[in-house]
């Protein structure tokens, strides 16, 4: 008999809740990579309209590569934000 090391029906036993975890995990892998074949699929199916094929492309690339970062130009002008807030929203300052 050895000492030591892995031996069959040791250790700490799963518990169920973490089995139905990993299963819906599982499920959830296989259902998203069903909706990316489905994608994968238009983008290169010549019978779809183009548009289409175009959305399913831009879709892949969002999954793949990430959204991209949407981009602000903001200039104050050398006003606060204050000043910018009471000019948006049209309101007057409280000059006391």
């Amino acid at each position: 008999m050895k000492n030591g090391g892995r031996r069959p029906g040791a250790g700490r036993k799963r518990k169920p809740e973490n089995v139905l975890k990993e299963m819906e995990l599982k499920a959830r892998i296989k259902k998203a990579e069903e909706a990316f074949q489905f994608e994968y699929d238009v983008m290169n199916d010549k019978s779809v309209p183009w548009g289409i094929r175009l959305e399913a492309s831009k879709d892949i690339q969002d999954r793949v590569y990430g959204k991209p970062k949407q981009v602000t130009d903001f200039q104050s002008k050398g006003k606060s934000l204050l000043d910018i807030l009471y000019e948006v929203y049209g309101l007057q300052a409280n000059v006391a």
